[in-house]
Order: structure tokens, then C-alpha cells, then sequence
């Protein structure tokens, strides 16, 4: 009875198929069964294979889900922020990691070794500083650092009644930059005295305190790298020379109380002045394009010397330019002077190379006269005054060299570049008076052939120069040409050279070689002045033979060009 169920049960699975374990075929399944572990993230299940193809999954079981117990500090704690810990799941073959912050860890800063920050002023002590500890961390720490005010009495020597006379050896030798103090034991002080800080060789920048009211004249004259200066509030007047010879000052602030500031104040001939700035509550002065001018704008009061541009235009309304206001304006080659102009005061373009002059005032007229309306026009090429015919500049550049034209001439007025070694273009006809003037990157110069004549202090101070080549076309070499060449070791001279001016090379210490292009006959025939000239006379002299079978037997010194070009001695 048992199998005859069993028989209809098999009919019953051919009719409903696999749905029954059974192939429509009437073969009954046997099943491998296949398990599949669950993991952290997936389910796990039982996979069902027949012989004959038949598969299907079942049993499924729920992921495990991760299994984080041992977090590690990740020590990436800083000062400021927390660090983290993280662990990687416990369950074999799963890779995830879990992060978390561990509260409370951060280090905190850790100061240690502090270094004075050189700070201390007469009225506070200084600071110290300390950059973290911690790897990594750039946060500094800064305390004051006690004990360290300074004694004023150890810089300052005083009249007792409040005026600064002058500084102390220890206070010369340490001034450095220096903000004077507001008082000075009991004493306040309202005045700087005359010369009272004059040669400060140490000085290099100083700060005038609110508390003064007078700086008398040449208070701070000849402090020769003295470069930056502020003058406070209280101040209201600045004495004749105050800060004279100080060739590196470039920057000067003037507080709101100055109302008088003496002649020359700021004057030196050569200067490196750039930056004037006046308080805006200043009442009596004012600056435009960084020039120092009284607030009602008639009186120019002091050109910034060592601004970077050609030419000038003196603003419409100023009547008055101060006495020293354009001395040592260096780069100034051409100036148009307004036609409200009335005054030009003493010295007023002292060292200025100025070629150009187009002066439209009916007040004036220039002249080329160096104490004429403050000798605007001493160096000048070319003057147009009120009523003459200008058509335009005649300055242009070329790769730094200033060059004016007047026709067939083609004057070269001025060097603004930077190369050591020069070899001047073929079309210049003149070096004019102080081209070269402090131009302390030259070291050699080569003289085109154009050239001829070189104008008076046209290389003055041009301490690093060690080599000058003239060419056969210059005839002469003007007063104090090469004056303070101290470096300057050799000179190529041609025989065209008819006449040699007063201290042309005066203080060319180092001259040691002349290679003249003539003979010692045509050499005794050039005009050479005896004043200042030594250092040229007394040099080894050489003359030129082109020829070996030339050279005279008489023990003399003889050159030429070797196939290289190179100055040989025979």
C-alpha cells in the first residue's frame, strides 16, 4: 500500500515539476547543499544543487555585522585638536577599520625655551618668545621678559632742563635703531640739541617721541646710515641741516604739530630719499607724489632726490622752491618749472645733473649759472625760458643710458642700469659731466668710438671700476673724471688725447698701468694738469709698437694687441 502512494506522489511531481523537488522529466532530485558562512556586511545562505542542473538558495542566516574590540591611539593628537583611536574588525578576514576621537587629548602647547626678542625700549621691557615644542606646530608663545628696560642714562647726555646734547660712548656704540625715550630719569625731554647725535655711525633709524618740540639744527647731521626716520606729534620745529650728510636716509615721516622746518634739512648731494609721509592732521604741510610741499601748496619744501624719474613738472601754484629742495636729485634730467614760480632758493639743485630746463615763469629767467636761481641750469644742455619756442624733449633712453640729441650729437647724460661690464654704444659723441656718478656695479667700461670728449666727474665714485678702454676718437678728459676710482688698476689712452683737466684721476690709488697709444715723444705733449694727477703720472707707462722687430732697445715699456685682442706687453 505504502509504494502505490509513492507511485501516485511521483505522478503528482511530473504533473507540477520542479516546483515539487521533481524534473518534469520524473526524475527525483537529490540535493548537494553548499553553505555560505555569513560576513560582516552580508547574509549568509545555503546553495542547492541537483546532478541535472537543478539549483536554487535557501536558509539564509543575518549578517554578522563588524566586530570592533581593540582600538590603538592613531598619536595624532595636536595642541590644539583631539587625536583618534582606531581598531580593525575582529572577524576573520574582514579588513574594516572603526576611527574614533578620543576626547580630551589634545596636547595642549608646550613652551619651552624662550629667546629674548631684542625688544626692551627706555620705558618697557622687552619680550621674550618661544616657538612649540610639538612637531609640527609653528605657534609661538611670547611674555615680557623682566628686567630688561633700558637705562636711558647709559645712552643720553642731557642739559638737565630737558634737551638731549648728546649720546654717551655706550650709547653710540649700541644705538642701533633707536626710539628715543619721552623721559629720561625726571626729566622730560622736549628738545634734541645741536649735533647731538651728529656722526652717529651706529644710527639706523630713529623715532622722535611725542615729547619733543624743537630739533635743532644739525641734531642728526653726518649719521651716515642712518636710513629711516619718524618725528612725533609734538614736534613743531626742524632746524637748519637737521639730518645734512646722511646719504642713506630714504624714508622720513613728519608728525602733525611741524610748522617750520629750517634750509637744508634733509640736504645732502647725493641722496637715497624716496618716502616722505606728513600726519593728515598737519596744518602746515603736506605731500604730493610723495614731495614734501607746505599745505597751501606755494612753497616746494623738499623733493623725495631719489625717486626713479627723468623729469619733473613743478605743480601750477607753488611760488617758492626752497633752498637745497632738489640737491642730489639724481635721476632728474629734465624740468619744467610752472609759470607761478617767484623764487628759487640757494642751492636748490646742488648735484643734480639737470640737461633739460623749460622754465615758463615771466618771474624768472634761467641762466647757465651755477648760483643762478639755485643752479637749476648749471649742467643744462638746452634752456627754454618764458616765450621760447620747445618742441619737445630731446632726452630719450636706451637700454639705462639717458642720451640727449642736439643734431649730429648724441650726449650721454646719464647710466640707470646695472651691468659691470660696459662697452658704450658707437653713436654716443660725449660722456656728459657725472654720467657714471656713483655707479659702484661698474667694473670695466670699454669707450666707443664716437666718443670725444669725457665730461667732468663723469666716473666720480666708481669705487669697484678696475679697467678703463679710451678709444682714438677722444681728445679730452675733463676735471675729476675718474676722481675716487680707487679699484681702478689699468688705462688704455690713445694718442688722440690732447689735454687731461685737474684731479682727473686724483685718489686712483691703485693705478698701476697706463697703455698709451702713442710714443713718449706725443705722451710729453698732452696737456696734463699737475693738480691731483699723480696716481696717472707715476703709473707704469707703456707705448704702443705694433711690431716685435719695431721695439725700440732702449729698456722702455712697449704693447700691443695680441691675435686675441688682449693688451700684451712686449
Amino acid at each position: 500500500m505504502k509504494r502505490k502512494w509513492q507511485k501516485i506522489a511521483l505522478a503528482l511531481c511530473i504533473c507540477t515539476a520542479s516546483a515539487l523537488g521533481f524534473a518534469a522529466c520524473g526524475h527525483e532530485h537529490a540535493y548537494a547543499e553548499e553553505i555560505t558562512a555569513p560576513t560582516c556586511t552580508a547574509q549568509g545562505y545555503t546553495t542547492y544543487t541537483c546532478e541535472c542542473g537543478d539549483t536554487y538558495v535557501g536558509a539564509y542566516v543575518e549578517a554578522l555585522g563588524h566586530e570592533f574590540k581593540q582600538y590603538v591611539s592613531d598619536d595624532n593628537a595636536t595642541c590644539e585638536t583631539d587625536g583618534t583611536k582606531t581598531a580593525v574588525c575582529a572577524r576573520s578576514g574582514c579588513k574594516e577599520t572603526d576611527t574614533l576621537t578620543v576626547e580630551h587629548s589634545a596636547l595642549g602647547h608646550e613652551f619651552k625655551q624662550y629667546v629674548s626678542d631684542d625688544n626692551a625700549t627706555f620705558e618697557a621691557n622687552g619680550t621674550k618668545s618661544a616657538v612649540c615644542n610639538h612637531s609640527g606646530c609653528k605657534e609661538t608663545d611670547v611674555v615680557e621678559e623682566l628686567g630688561t628696560m633700558l637705562n636711558a642714562t647709559l645712552y643720553f647726555m642731557t642739559d638737565g632742563v630737558g634737551t638731549i646734547t648728546g649720546l654717551t660712548d655706550y650709547g653710540k656704540e649700541h644705538c642701533g635703531d633707536l626710539v628715543i625715550p619721552s623721559k629720561i630719569g625726571f626729566e622730560k625731554i622736549t628738545a634734541i640739541g645741536s649735533r647731538a647725535f651728529a656722526g652717529c655711525y651706529f644710527l639706523t633709524s630713529v623715532v622722535i617721541p611725542d615729547s619733543v618740540k624743537n630739533i635743532e639744527q644739525t641734531a642728526f647731521s653726518t649719521c651716515v646710515f642712518l636710513r629711516s626716520v619718524v618725528i612725533g606729534d609734538g614736534v613743531m620745529n626742524i632746524g637748519d641741516s637737521a639730518f645734512f650728510a646722511c646719504p642713506f636716509l630714504k624714508s622720513i615721516h613728519i608728525g602733525k604739530s611741524v610748522t617750520h622746518i629750517g634750509e637744508g634739512a634733509f640736504y645732502y648731494p647725493s641722496n637715497s630719499l624716496t618716502d616722505i609721509t606728513v600726519s593728515p592732521e598737519n596744518n602746515s604741510c603736506k605731500t604730493i607724489d610723495g614731495n614734501l610741499y607746505t599745505k597751501d601748496g606755494k612753497t616746494l619744501v623738499q623733493y623725495a632726490t631719489a625717486k626713479e624719474v627723468l623729469s619733473f613738472v613743478v605743480p601750477d601754484g607753488v611760488t617758492t622752491i626752497n633752498a637745497y629742495a632738489f640737491a642730489g636729485a639724481a635721476y632728474l634730467c629734465s624740468l619744467t618749472i610752472s609759470e607761478t614760480v617767484k623764487d628759487i632758493g640757494n642751492m636748490a639743485f646742488d648735484g643734480c645733473r639737470l640737461v633739460e630746463v623749460i622754465n615758463k615763469s615771466t618771474h624768472i629767467t634761467v641762466e647757465k649759472d651755477w648760483s643762478a636761481n639755485g643752479g637749476v641750469a648749471n649742467y643744462a644742455l638746452a634752456i627754454y625760458n618764458a616765450g621760447d619756442t620747445f618742441t619737445g624733449t630731446k632726452i630719450s633712453t636706451d637700454k639705462g643710458y639717458i642720451i640727449y640729441t642736439d643734431g649730429a650729437e648724441k650726449i650721454l647724460v646719464f647710466y640707470t642700469g646695472t651691468e659691470t661690464d660696459l662697452v658704450l654704444p658707437t653713436y654716443v659723441t660725449k660722456i656728459n659731466q657725472y654720467a657714471f656718478r656713483n655707479c659702484d656695479s661698474l667694473k670695466s667700461v670699454t669707450i666707443g668710438d664716437g666718443v670725444k670728449s669725457i665730461g667732468e666727474w663723469a666716473f666720480y665714485n666708481c669705487f669697484n671700476l678696475t679697467s678703463v678702454v679710451i678709444p682714438d676718437s677722444v681728445e679730452s678728459i675733463g676735471e675729476y673724471a675718474f676722481y675716487n676710482c680707487f679699484n681702478l688698476t689699468s688705462v688704455t689712452m690713445p694718442d688722440s688725447v690732447t689735454s687731461i683737466g685737474e684731479y682727473a684721476f686724483s685718489g686712483c690709488i691703485s693705478l698701476t698701468s697706463v697703455y698709451y697709444k702713442g710714443t713718449a715723444e706725443e705722451w710729453a705733449e698732452i696737456s696734463i694738469d699737475d693738480s691731483g694727477n699723480s696716481s696717472l703720472t707715476n703709473a707704469t707707462r707703456c707705448y704702443y709698437v705694433e711690431k716685435e722687430t719695431d721695439v725700440p732697445t732702449d729698456g722702455g715699456n712697449y704693447w700691443h694687441y695680441d691675435e686675441n685682442g688682449e693688451i700684451t706687453v712686449w
